[in-house]
């Protein structure tokens, strides 16, 4: 995956991909935020509009870690821009299963692939003892 530097300012380094080939499936990999997601530091900033524009069919996106493919409410024949999740959660907030997009032309489809879910539970501790009594 492309990562923009987190010691250079963001740039849209998506500038600088290859163009489209006519009649291929055009895959675009890239480590974003996508702009205005308040939620995670701004790496090689773009839109959705932006990476459309681009012509490639599919942008797969990593950095945020929760499953998101937009746009939300896409026509065929549209670019599919997905964030696929992590395989596996990386710290005890990102519960339940996790996975990766089984990719097929012309759509993406959840396919989990985690060996170790996390998810939370209440205990009653009501009528426990300590180890001194």
């Amino acid at each position: 995956m492309v990562e923009a530097s987190s010691r250079r300012p963001p740039r849209k380094i998506w500038l600088n991909y290859p163009e489209p080939v006519p009649g291929w499936l055009n895959i675009g990999v890239l480590h974003t935020a996508l702009e205005g997601n308040a939620e995670h530091a701004t790496y090689a900033p773009c839109t959705v509009s932006e990476l459309e524009a681009k012509g490639y069919q599919y942008w797969a996106l990593g950095h945020v870690h929760e499953r998101s493919i937009l746009p939300e409410h896409r026509q065929a024949g549209q670019t599919v821009i997905a964030f696929s999740r992590q395989p596996q959660g990386r710290h005890i907030r990102e519960l339940g299963a996790r996975g990766a997009l089984l990719v097929t032309a012309p759509r993406p489809t959840r396919s989990p692939i985690s060996s170790c879910w996390k998810s939370t539970c209440s205990l009653a501790a009501a009528g426990c003892r300590t180890r001194s009594g």
